[in-house]
């Protein structure tokens, strides 16, 4: 018997919870301390994708767009491979990023040194980027005298 099941035969005072067909058994909505990832994959998925956000969750959840909108609306749970394929994604930092907002829980405490080297990372590749454009306008400054 799964969670889910044993959460609704609970919910109905021990009696076996009928179903209809098209009904999702998973009510996060209603357990949300239980359901902090599901609401961390839905927090970062609408801050990354504001537009045609079931299609890009899909796309990089490895899952179909009809999954990706139950997902959104919180009427299914994604399953553990489809969180291991949003982690293994390109924009998997940014779901762990969510999942360890102090608003799920409190975070371990080594993720405050994981949060200090991706925001010196940062720093140091915004640092590279203003080097290469000041030594751009340099040689440009240079060049322009020499003319």
């Amino acid at each position: 018997m799964s969670i889910v099941d044993v959460m609704a035969k609970a919910s109905h005072g021990g009696r076996e919870a009928r179903f209809a067909k098209n009904e999702a058994r998973f009510t996060p909505t209603k357990n949300r301390k239980k359901n902090m990832a599901l609401l961390s994959v839905i927090c970062a998925a609408r801050r990354l994708w504001p537009v045609k956000t079931a299609h890009w969750l899909a796309q990089f959840a490895g899952t179909t767009v009809r999954s990706a909108q139950m997902t959104l609306a919180e009427r299914t749970e994604p399953s553990g491979a489809t969180f291991a394929n949003l982690i293994r994604s390109d924009a998997g930092f940014e779901f762990i990023r969510e999942l360890m907002d102090p608003e799920f829980g409190r975070a371990p405490d080594w993720w405050a040194d994981v949060e200090r080297g991706a925001r010196l990372l940062e720093l140091e590749r915004r640092a590279a980027a203003a080097r290469a454009e000041l030594d751009s306008l340099r040689r440009q400054i240079g060049g322009d005298e020499a003319t």
